[in-house]
């Protein structure tokens, strides 16, 4: 975390021996996150578990809204398991960079090329909703793995996750968003030149929402420390009593594209395509609630192009992890036992 927020990262790409895709060009993209405190200052301010960073994004929630909105119960809830509750980013960044800009432009790329997009997410603690204009996004690799093609308009990108994605460029400037995922700030990739197809960028979420569902779930966040003696109580028996288990009911999560399918099916609709474009191009807020934010949590839609399965005769090693943590100090041990 600490080299990464000093800015040290970048991109390496390995080339196959023969090209296995097809496309015209190609281009890397870097996301990163950006704060002018020296690391360890950062650190030092987390540990103290207070809300300042939140203060100074905007995006804390005072405990009167709480109150108002009927959620005290959950917020007491996410308190007793050491968790700020309505969080979702923890540090406060003026910039987010694509390639070190906020706005990276490549006016070169022409109408009808098809583009392989590498974007990287090099950021030291930022997720990302990533969005595209148009170009009919199409993945085809993820962390340096090929998959099967899968066509997609918004991706949930995590911390040092890679996408390779090609676009078939339109008659335009292409724009690619990527928003930070507690909607405080965005950077943005624009390809090729002419009249702005804009990118989705998107809204706050509903923190208190949020919360309120977390505390619903059946959530076991591990053992008091009082009994964590492993003289007297196996790593085992720790982790059957008191392993974390989550009992999160994911409507929908079968169809995880759901919005997704139902904008494709308007963009394959001629007479409601012109509905569409002013949907993309608008941002997202009210429409694209905690539910349907917590289907794209997956990956679900990525499929290997090989078996990736372990024989059946291969012979299996299990291993217990057992972690325990103060989510609010930032202070977290692991062991490893074999079972």
């Amino acid at each position: 975390m600490l080299q990464e927020q000093k800015g040290v990262y970048g991109a390496l790409v390995i080339h196959p021996k023969e090209k296995t895709l097809e496309y015209d060009k190609e281009l890397v993209v870097v996301l990163s996150d950006w704060t002018h405190e020296k690391p360890m200052n950062v650190l030092r301010n987390l540990k103290l578990a207070n809300e300042w960073y939140q203060v100074k994004k905007g995006s804390s929630v005072p405990l009167s809204a709480v109150i108002s909105r009927g959620a005290l119960g959950a917020q007491l809830k996410m308190w007793r398991d050491r968790m700020e509750g309505a969080d979702v980013a923890d540090i406060y960044y003026p910039a987010f960079l694509s390639n070190g800009k906020d706005i990276a432009s490549y006016p070169n790329f022409k109408a009808g090329e098809k583009v392989r997009m590498r974007f990287i997410n090099a950021s030291s603690s930022s997720y990302y909703w990533l969005d595209f204009g148009g170009g009919n996004p199409m993945i085809v690799a993820s962390d340096g793995i090929q998959v099967k093609p899968v066509s997609k308009n918004r991706i949930f990108f995590a911390i040092a996750e890679t996408y390779d994605v090609i676009v078939t460029m339109p008659d335009g400037t292409l724009e690619i968003t990527a928003t930070v995922q507690d909607g405080s700030g965005h950077t943005s990739v624009r390809l090729g030149e002419g009249k702005l197809i804009p990118a989705i960028v998107t809204g706050r979420p509903d923190k208190i929402a949020m919360m309120e569902q977390m505390a619903e779930m059946d959530i076991k966040m591990g053992a008091p420390s009082i009994v964590s003696n492993p003289k007297k109580k196996t790593p085992q028996y720790l982790n059957d009593k008191y392993g974390m288990d989550m009992d999160m009911d994911m409507e929908g999560m079968d169809n995880m594209n759901h919005e997704e399918s139902k904008m494709k099916d308007m963009k394959h609709s001629s007479h409601n395509n012109s509905n569409h474009q002013q949907h993309e191009n608008n941002t997202d807020n009210s429409s694209f609630d905690y539910d349907t934010r917590k289907t794209y949590f997956n990956y679900v839609f990525l499929e290997a192009k090989e078996i990736t399965t372990f024989p059946k005769e291969a012979k299996v090693n299990e291993m217990l992890l057992t972690l325990t943590r103060n989510m609010n100090r930032y202070m977290e041990f692991k062991w490893t036992s074999y079972i």
